[in-house]
């Protein structure tokens, strides 16, 4: 990985997670590796709990692992280093929440999927992948050493976060898109823009004569004759 384009990122990360951005010339190592290898990396004892895992930032060791089914050369690609960035950022501030914890953890990884669809939508792109986060909710009753979350039954929170990015995102498809303006190279004849009002008023030689008025210009006080 690049190391000015990582700096960039934990920058970014730090910007769109509000954490302080520390020192950036030590960033975490970042390892692509295949994605079993991952797994098995991070999940020896529990395969089950890495499902669809694709990118896993260790404390302990400093380290990102990516799938290396992820093209970081892509915005897509990059949001799950950032997503990771920002977990990196919470241990450096001492923030890395406990993993029986399960409140702290889904504060974490809320922070941290908000901060990557910022930035899927500053790139430009349609992907989202916070919206299931945003709807899930701690169990009742919690495993030793991991965080159990379960579909939230109702999820006010979640439901105001959905609706204001679906309004931040409307916001910046509508920035994006090119200002109305006369093709290159015509002008707009400045008769052809009349201000809002009453129209204007036909010319002499086209307006309607009144019904009583004389044919022949005169003042217009000639009576019809009457009928004998």
């Amino acid at each position: 990985m690049d190391a000015a384009i990582l700096s960039q990122l934990l920058l970014l990360a730090a910007q769109l997670s509000d954490l302080p951005a520390g020192d950036v010339g030590v960033a975490p190592h970042v390892e692509q590796l295949p994605l079993a290898q991952l797994h098995a990396r991070v999940c020896p004892d529990r395969p089950a709990d890495c499902r669809g895992m694709q990118a896993h930032h260790d404390p302990a060791e400093r380290r990102i692992l990516l799938a290396d089914t992820l093209d970081l050369a892509h915005p897509v690609g990059r949001s799950f280093l950032l997503h990771e960035l920002v977990h990196a950022l919470e241990a450096e501030a001492g923030q890395t929440p406990a993993a029986e914890d399960c409140e702290a953890v889904l504060r974490s990884e809320r922070r941290a999927y908000r901060a990557q669809d910022a930035f899927l939508r500053d790139q430009g792109q349609r992907e989202r992948f916070g919206d299931r986060i945003e709807m899930l909710a701690c169990q009742s009753r919690q495993g030793p050493g991991v965080a159990l979350l379960e579909p939230a039954l109702h999820s006010p929170g979640g439901e105001w976060r959905m609706l204001q990015r679906f309004m931040e995102d409307l916001a910046a498809e509508e920035a994006r898109k090119p200002a109305t303006a006369p093709p290159a190279g015509r002008r707009v004849p400045a008769a052809a823009i009349k201000p809002p009002g009453r129209p204007a008023a036909p010319a002499r030689a086209d307006r309607p004569r009144h019904r009583d008025a004389p044919a022949n210009g005169g003042s217009g006080d000639a009576r019809r004759p009457t009928r004998e």
